[in-house]
C-alpha cells in the first residue's frame, strides 16, 4: 500500500530498476561513514530523487484531474472560506474544479443568475438585506452572497479541487485518497521515460506506462472541458437556466 511520498519514490526506482547501490560490509567505522555518504551520492542514478519528486506531485496533479477525487469542505480563508462585511466579490481559486454546495453562515443558499439579476436591476449589487442566494461571475471566476449583507458573515463553499500542497519530505502523503494512490508511479515511469537523454529516453515505455495510468485514472479532460466545469463552478441551479 503506497502512503508516502518515499513509497511512491521506492515503487518507481524498483520499476525503473534505478536504485542506490548498497553499502558494502566494512571493516571500521570511518570507512562505513565514507561508504554511507557515497550512497546518498545520486550520480550513479539515472533519475535524481528531485526529478521523480516533481512526478510524483505531477501524478496527483493528474489523478485530481481525471478523478476529481479531492472533495474538500474545510474552513481555509481565502479557499474554501471567505469573511464577508460588504458588497464585495471574491476570486475563486484556480485549482477549484467545481463548487458542490454553498453556505452562508452554515445556512445553504442557492445560484442567481448574474445576467438575469443585471438585465432585472442595474443596481443589484447595492442592495442590502439577509443573502439569500450567491452570484458567479463566469468570466472573472469571482463570487459573492446576495443581497449584500448587513452584518458580516461567513460565505463557505464545499469544493472539488486540485492539490494545494506540494511533497517534499518523505513522509508527506498526496492529497488523493490512500485507495487510489497505487498506481501513482505509472505517471511517474511516463514522465521519467519521456527525460531525453541516452540512457533514459524510451518513448515506447513512457506510452505504455501513460496507457496503464489511463486505464486506471481514466483518460485526462481537455483543458477546455477542465475550464468550463471550473467557470460554471457546475452548481446545479433550481431550474435549467445559466445562472452564471
Amino acid at each position: 500500500m503506497i502512503k508516502t511520498l518515499c513509497d511512491l519514490l521506492d515503487s518507481a526506482r524498483n520499476l525503473l530498476d534505478d536504485k542506490p547501490d548498497p553499502v558494502e560490509s566494512v571493516s571500521d567505522n570511518l570507512s562505513l561513514l565514507e561508504d554511507a555518504s557515497e550512497s546518498q551520492d545520486e550520480s550513479n542514478l539515472l533519475w535524481s530523487t528531485d526529478e521523480l519528486t516533481t512526478y510524483a506531485n505531477e501524478a496527483a496533479m493528474e489523478v485530481a484531474i481525471r478523478t476529481r477525487c479531492i472533495r474538500d469542505s474545510s474552513s481555509v480563508e481565502g479557499l474554501t472560506s471567505f469573511a464577508v462585511s460588504d458588497g464585495s466579490w471574491f476570486p475563486v481559486d484556480q485549482r477549484i474544479l467545481r463548487i458542490i454546495r454553498v453556505t452562508w453562515n452554515d445556512k445553504r443558499i442557492y445560484p442567481e443568475s448574474k445576467s438575469k439579476l443585471d438585465a432585472s436591476q442595474s443596481d443589484w449589487e447595492t442592495l442590502t438585506g439577509e443573502p439569500s442566494v450567491f452570484v458567479f461571475d463566469q468570466a472573472e471566476r469571482l463570487i459573492r452572497p446576495y443581497p449584500t449583507p448587513l452584518a458580516a458573515g461567513v460565505l463557505k463553499i464545499s469544493v472539488v479541487r486540485l492539490p494545494v500542497t506540494q511533497m517534499v519530505a518523505n513522509s508527506d502523503e498526496p492529497e488523493i485518497p490512500l485507495h487510489m494512490r497505487n498506481y501513482m508511479p505509472y505517471w511517474i515511469l511516463h514522465r521519467a521515460y519521456l527525460k531525453n537523454d541516452a540512457d533514459t529516453k524510451d518513448d515506447q515505455l513512457a506510452e505504455k506506462y501513460l496507457g496503464l495510468f489511463n486505464s486506471i485514472y481514466g483518460q485526462r479532460p481537455t483543458h477546455q472541458a477542465t475550464e468550463f466545469v471550473a467557470r460554471s463552478a457546475a452548481v446545479t441551479p433550481r431550474s435549467n437556466q445559466h445562472w452564471y
